[in-house]
């Protein structure tokens, strides 16, 4: 919960920030589109590591290396639309990353930019629910010969 506050203290500051020179243009009603496909893929990933970590130990030790890989995968510090401009036959496969529609739809309701599309945004759902089946089911499989792998 720290975290949801502090974020919500920054989100706040951030609109203060914007607020004199009217560049602003919150959409309130996207602000909780932001954080459930969030959350779900993060529980989709979480139940299939947790699943596989119980057979590969040295999974865990893997996990912040993939994390950093997918960091520099998902435009954070960059648009898309310089993927877009630099390699346009590769935007396709650069937005089946769940995360990207989901920041991009970040930056169109905090800083008006119009790059949204929502073709890409219902790929992205769509993979979100792929990977929280994955691992549902992984874990439920696993959750049978848990006691005898530990």
């Amino acid at each position: 919960m720290p975290g949801f506050f502090r974020f919500g203290l920054l989100g706040r500051s951030f609109r203060l920030f914007f607020r004199f020179p009217g560049r602003l243009r919150l959409r309130i009603g996207l602000f909780g589109r932001f954080f459930f496909p969030v959350g779900l893929l993060g529980l989709g990933f979480g139940i299939i590591v947790s699943a596989l970590t119980t057979r590969y130990r040295d999974l865990a030790m893997l996990v912040s290396f993939g994390v950093q890989l997918w960091m520099y995968a998902t435009p954070v510090t960059y648009s898309s639309s310089m993927i877009a401009e630099r390699f346009p036959g590769l935007l396709g496969a650069y937005m089946l990353n769940p995360i990207t529609p989901v920041i991009e739809l970040f930056r169109a309701a905090y800083l008006g930019v119009a790059e949204y599309s929502l073709r890409y945004n219902l790929i992205s759902a769509g993979t979100t629910l792929a990977v929280l089946a994955l691992g549902v089911v992984l874990f439920s499989h696993t959750e049978k010969t848990f006691m005898d792998t530990v």
